[in-house]
């Protein structure tokens, strides 16, 4: 016995006028500063080993993983409370929209590890495993955003 199956709908096709809505973005990077955040040093590993971080920080970690990990940590989120940049700000790849360069290796780790692909947020947990090899990414900072 076969079974009965309903027929197909049919096809719509919108025939009409194209639409004239625009669409206008306030983000744009003309509206915005470029810092540029990349790791100034190599390494064969990825991610980066702790005891590598430290060395290149210029901190003496304590003799345990865990007890470094706990410390850099607490560096990175000390450290992110003083910096100019705003709370969260939109991330770029693009390497063309920098305008200025962070160089300060502290800063370039807690930038990168409080980093996701899209977003830069300050009260996030540091992502270590952020820190590969070139890992560098553009803040795209409001012009309208002062520090003070």
């Amino acid at each position: 016995m076969s079974e009965l199956r309903p027929a197909p709908a049919p096809l719509l096709h919108n025939m009409s006028a194209p639409p004239k809505a625009a669409i206008d973005h306030a983000g744009s990077p003309t509206s915005s500063r470029g810092v540029l955040v990349a790791l100034p040093w190599s390494w064969s590993n990825d991610p980066m080993p702790l005891r590598e971080l430290g060395t290149c920080l210029g901190i003496v970690f304590p003799m345990t993983s865990r007890a470094a990990e706990r410390l850099l940590r607490a560096k990175v989120n000390e450290h992110a409370a003083t910096l100019p940049f705003p709370a969260a700000c939109v991330v770029s790849s693009e390497r063309n929209l920098a305008s200025e360069e962070v160089t300060d290796p502290l800063t370039v780790v807690t930038v990168l590890s409080k980093s996701s692909g899209h977003v830069y947020l300050r009260d996030k947990e540091p992502n270590f495993d952020r820190l590969t090899a070139n890992a560098r990414l553009v803040l795209l900072i409001p012009t309208t955003w002062s520090p003070a």
